[in-house]
């Protein structure tokens, strides 16, 4: 490891400290997944039925929950802008630290392209009007926002979130007197698949292959460690924000699943590009359902702007901190006046931008998983590594369950890795490709050039000498 900052007196950027506090983080990380609630959790339907989509949702919300508590704990150790990659940088050195902030950067710059092009419809099906100025516009006004720093930022995203709930709690108190229960098991039984029946039209094959898209309702909830170094108390408020972030969003997803399906049936919403939308114009109504259904409309671009929003802070803070540490281009982590890291902001908006002129929403979602579970496999075995080779660690907050709890969310992600794969077998070929060439990067540049005293660097050889010198007391 080469340091090429000139002694530990040059001081290296920093954020805004205590602008975020467990409220606020929740808020972030609702914001985060709330447009996997209005749009992306239906195409499940159409490759397991209502029941297999059911199935794979709890089992999510399982993994998820196992997920939180063990990366909550990880951040209690490590409370920097870092969150993955300062996590598995503890507990596997460099490479793996920084192929975990490389997938973390790819999920949520990929996440910025889906949201931008959900947008798009969300805003045709409501004007008839379209082109490249819609997410042009998002990119902008976003971007400029997240310029102005962390506090006029968390406002935006309290503003949009709520709005995007009461949007959804709207849809639910219109769409419930119409649901029926029969049309939530409308797909025809395939009858050749193992366990086929009724209840998982698709059998097991299809519950497995859910599971991509009930990753929807949750996936991005892991990107309110990023905001550490901006909280006030990040071994309380960060466990507080994910629970609380993690509630809501189970909520929500569960009472979508029930109703909307049941409104308009389960083959034709697993199809549907604007479901809540859809759900509400099949339900035959005159004006006042008309403006309902424009309302929840609304709701939902509101709902798609804070993802967008929310997705564009979680991708800043990693490449920040990787930039900042030198496995990227020091320039990167630039500040301006307001302490917001302004290139990590605008660069890789430039390249979500790029992407979402594809159009190709349901390809760059797979990709948005792959990255997803590459990053929670690193972290999760990070926190089990971690548990075992330095017990004595100090945790300011302790997962529940130990081990157990961090092997249940790694064996569940496993399982989801997998599906990728099957869901879109090229996509996903293409994500672990691009891991590869950024190993072949790291070793031929980056970790040449990786700053010892960055926060993340230095908690990573803190913690190894406290390990070093146990071992040499004990040992």
């Amino acid at each position: 490891m080469n340091d090429n900052v000139d002694g530990p007196a040059h001081e290296l950027p920093t954020l805004r400290r205590g602008h975020a506090g467990w409220f606020l983080l929740g808020t972030l990380g609702v914001s985060c997944v709330i447009a996997g609630e209005f749009a992306g959790w239906n195409w499940g339907l159409a490759r397991g039925g209502w029941g297999g989509m059911l199935i794979a949702t709890l089992v999510t919300a399982i993994m998820y929950y196992a997920l939180v508590f063990s990366i909550a704990e990880l951040a209690s150790i490590i409370p920097t802008a870092g969150g993955g990659y300062g996590f598995a940088r503890s507990a596997f050195g460099p490479l793996a630290g920084f192929l975990t902030g490389v997938a973390v950067v790819v999920e949520y710059t990929v996440a910025v392209s889906v949201v931008a092009i959900f947008i798009e419809a969300y805003f045709t099906a409501l004007t008839g009007w379209s082109g490249w100025f819609v997410p042009a516009t998002c990119f902008l006004v976003a971007g400029g926002l997240h310029c102005l720093g962390i506090g006029a930022a968390m406002r935006v995203l309290v503003a949009l979130m709520g709005t995007a709930l009461l949007g959804i709690v709207l849809f639910m108190i219109v769409a419930m007197p119409h649901a029926m229960a029969a049309k939530l098991f409308d797909s025809n039984v395939v009858v050749d698949l193992a366990g086929s029946n009724y209840f998982i039209p698709f059998g097991w094959p299809g519950v497995w292959a859910c599971l991509p898209f009930a990753l929807a309702g949750f996936m991005g909830i892991e990107g309110i460690p990023m905001a550490a170094e901006e909280t006030r108390d990040p071994s309380r408020d960060i466990p507080r924000g994910l629970l609380l972030a993690l509630g809501t969003l189970l909520v929500c997803m569960l009472a979508l699943l029930c109703v909307a399906p049941a409104v308009e049936g389960s083959a034709a919403l697993g199809v549907a590009g604007s479901p809540l939308v859809d759900a509400l114009q099949s339900i035959h109504g005159g004006r006042a359902l008309r403006l309902v259904t424009a309302v929840v409309n609304i709701a939902g671009l509101i709902g798609l702007a804070a993802s967008f929003f929310a997705a564009m802070f979680a991708y800043s803070r990693q490449v920040f901190a990787l930039a900042r540490a030198g496995y990227l281009p020091p320039v990167l982590a630039t500040t301006n006046r307001r302490r917001a890291p302004w290139l990590a902001i605008t660069v890789p908006g430039a390249a979500a931008f790029a992407l979402c002129l594809t159009n190709a929403g349901d390809q760059l979602y797979v990709l948005v998983v792959f990255a997803a579970q590459v990053s929670y496999l690193l972290m999760l075995a990070a926190h089990i590594r971690l548990r075992v080779i330095r017990p004595n660690l100090p945790r300011p907050y302790r997962t529940p369950g130990g081990r157990g709890t961090a092997w249940t969310a790694l064996v569940l992600a496993t399982i989801t890795f997998i599906a990728c794969f099957l869901a879109s077998p090229v996509w996903s070929l293409l994500g672990a490709i691009f891991l590869l060439c950024s190993g072949g990067y790291f070793f031929w540049y980056a970790r040449h050039r990786v700053i010892s005293h960055a926060p993340e660097e230095e908690l990573a050889l803190a913690r190894a000498a406290e390990a070093s010198l146990q071992t040499t007391d004990y040992g």
